[in-house]
């Protein structure tokens, strides 16, 4: 069974995150409703939220907004919500109306293919999920549905049902030139499905399933000739090597060639990043104290323009060695209640935002947008955490000096230890203790660190004071701004030395932003600002290490590709 559908507005989508909780009784008649409304929706038009959830409910919001969603959108959407409140409902097919039909049935009735149904659900044909004899729900399109779309949409359903199969003469032809063009152009199947679309005036999908089943039944024949070899499935190995490959800037073939499949095609490549980039998100622990206010938009817009919580990076700070870390911590004067309140909300607010966002993606493969908008707000929250335990340094190493004396009197191994876990600690309560109570961190970490400091009072072996200052630092506070220890939310260790990573990843004394907020400030296309961005991650990220020089005795990079060339020829014997 295929996954929920997207709903791409996010007030719908609010809406349906709403509606999750309702009563069985009340979501289907919200499902009803819903339904209804779809066979009186105008695609050119625009309605006001207002009155869509009035009509799906059945109840005026309290709070009036001003959004208003186009019709084309909303048909959409209003299919993929009757699909989720069917789910929610666990709707029975003996629910449904007499004449209800599976997409399968509908589509041998008008004699259409599967993928046209499928089509037709996302220009406004409503199905309904259903519970059957069959292990999996089924998806059902009821009387009133089919005729409000045909209503609607009759002159697509026409052109559809005079659609003229692919014949079997036609398809001979198509197979026989597929395997021209992968003998010839060493084209894949998408890209030969493509070409041949056009040729024949088909539908590039209706190319691509042909060639599929005729490469899929020459493979279970006994001496069968393919023409496309099979697709490869990306290992945890590939995705893990093109998830760090994407993070330092390399372009799609060079991920491609990270991933051990340099012929790969770039929508495949992309994807497999995609997924990585899911996958990594879903598996982050977001859960925290929330408030009620964090629905509000007028109470987020105002928290985020806080200037303590937008320059948030100035509070954060690196330093070379362990003992100038423990001296800093020291000398660091306490930070003022309502600065802390507000730091902690943030972090707060920002976590919970990019968790819902998280718990929005349909399938193992999130959009390129959403991610980015989900990485920002953490890698946003990773500093704010960051300022939250620098801010404690000073609680902490009281409490590590109450135990040994100073922490300088352990041996440095000890001491580096003791001086992590204790960070490491302060994380985590930070992470769990809700800024809403008016009550101080200190307090909180004050407690947490009482049996850190008694175990390292008792296990305390009696050493010489050694000098830490060529010890490695913790550098947990910059370079690692977050314990969401992911490849997309660690910025490169060089970060600093780009204007533009440093605008990207916040580090400039604003916040982190998005690809659309780095195209706005540079005053590019999004696109433009992508290309920048990828080329300054293979600048200061190490990647152009092996075939960059400069003024300090390393090589540039024509007297490599000039070496590469030479290679080329003595391979070919030249």
């Amino acid at each position: 069974m295929a996954p929920l559908p997207k709903i791409r507005s996010e007030p719908i989508a609010a809406l349906a995150a709403d509606l999750r909780f309702s009563a069985r009784a009340a979501t289907i008649r919200e499902i009803e409703r819903a339904a209804a409304l779809a066979g009186e929706i105008e695609p050119d038009a625009g309605y006001p939220l207002e009155w869509v959830v009035f009509r799906v409910t059945g109840y005026r919001p309290d709070a009036v907004s001003d959004d208003v969603v186009e019709g084309a959108e909303l048909l959409q959407d209003l299919s993929a919500l009757v699909e989720r409140l069917s789910e929610s409902a666990k709707l029975r097919l003996d629910e449904c109306p007499e004449g209800s039909r599976t997409l399968d049935e509908l589509a041998d009735d008008l004699g259409v293919s599967r993928k046209t149904v499928d089509r037709w659900r996302r220009g406004g044909l409503v199905a309904r999920r259903v519970r059957a004899e069959t292990k999996h729900p089924r998806l059902v399109v009821t009387p009133g549905a089919r005729a409000s779309f045909a209503a609607r949409s009759g002159e697509s359903i026409e052109r559809a049902v005079e659609t003229t199969r692919i014949s079997d003469a036609e398809s001979a032809k198509i197979i026989r030139r597929a395997r021209r063009y992968a003998d010839r152009f060493r084209c894949n199947r998408n890209q030969a499905a493509k070409r041949l679309a056009e040729r024949f005036g088909r539908s590039h999908e209706g190319v691509r399933l042909l060639l599929e089943r005729h490469d899929a039944a020459e493979r279970e024949r006994e001496g069968g000739r393919p023409i496309f070899d099979p697709p490869r499935r990306s290992t945890g190995r590939a995705r893990t090597a093109a998830l760090r490959a994407f993070c330092r800037g390399e372009d799609w073939d060079g991920i491609a060639e990270a991933m051990g499949e340099p012929n790969a095609a770039k929508a495949r490549v992309k994807r497999i990043v995609l997924g990585a980039r899911t996958r990594l998100v879903r598996r982050i622990d977001l859960d925290g104290p929330a408030s009620a206010d964090f629905e509000s938009d007028g109470f987020v817009r105002a928290l985020l323009d806080e200037p303590v919580v937008r320059a948030v990076s100035e509070r954060v700070t690196a330093h070379a060695s362990l003992a100038a870390q423990l001296e800093a911590a020291r000398a660091a004067p306490s930070i003022d209640a309502g600065s802390e309140r507000s730091l902690a909300t943030a972090m707060h607010l920002l976590r919970w935002r990019a968790a819902r966002a998280i718990a929005s993606i349909d399938g193992p493969v999130g959009r390129a947008t959403d991610l980015d908008r989900v990485e920002t707000d953490l890698r946003w929250a990773g500093l704010l955490r960051s300022a939250l335990i620098e801010s404690q340094r000073g609680t902490v190493i009281k409490a590590l000096d109450s135990a040994c004396g100073e922490v300088e009197s352990l041996g440095p191994g000890e001491a580096l230890s003791a001086w992590r876990d204790a960070l490491t600690l302060v994380g985590r309560v930070i992470d769990r203790a809700s800024p809403f109570r008016g009550a101080k961190l200190a307090a909180a970490v004050s407690v947490a660190m009482g049996p850190v400091a008694a175990k390292l009072q008792a296990d305390r072996a009696s050493q010489a004071r050694q000098l830490l200052s060529a010890q490695p630092s913790v550098d947990v506070l910059r370079l690692r701004p977050s314990v969401f220890w992911r490849p997309t939310l660690t910025p490169p260790a060089r970060v600093g030395a780009s204007e533009v990573l440093a605008m990207r990843w916040g580090l400039d004394g604003s916040p982190p932003c998005t690809l659309d907020e780095l195209a706005t400030r540079l005053g590019v296309t999004r696109i433009r600002a992508a290309v920048i961005e990828r080329e300054e991650l293979r600048r200061w990220s190490g990647l152009d290490r092996r075939d960059r020089r400069d003024s300090h005795g390393r090589e540039d990079r024509d007297g490599q590709e000039d070496r590469e060339r030479g290679r080329e020829s003595r391979d070919r014997g030249g």
